[in-house]
């Protein structure tokens, strides 16, 4: 269901699925998970933050919703500036793993 949605929001986006974590490589540009455990959720971030990929993870229960980002130890990413057509880019590193949220 997830992907499916996120295929509609964004049709040019590959958007692929998988149950087995072991498989998971640093092929991917973003990990999305929803509406798994905290205990899961942990160690996909781990895994994540290890092979140096952004984690999303969503879920919700009734009218509450919960949303989390992490793009691992720094991210770096690069833009167009329309006004000048000049690249530019910067880096976030302010970051924290899913698991110091819980503590």
């Amino acid at each position: 269901m997830t992907a499916e949605r996120l295929k509609e929001m964004n049709p040019f986006a590959t958007v692929t699925t998988r149950k087995d974590l072991s498989l998971l490589e640093n092929t991917y540009s973003a990990v999305v998970s929803g509406f798994t455990s905290f205990e899961e959720a942990i160690s996909l971030n781990k895994l994540c933050r290890e092979i140096k990929t952004p984690f999303y993870l969503l879920s919700c229960s009734g009218l509450f919703g919960f949303f989390f980002i992490d793009v691992g130890p720094s991210l770096t990413f690069s833009y167009s500036k329309k006004a000048t057509g000049t690249e530019e880019s910067e880096t976030i590193t302010t970051s924290q793993p899913f698991e110091e949220y819980l503590s």
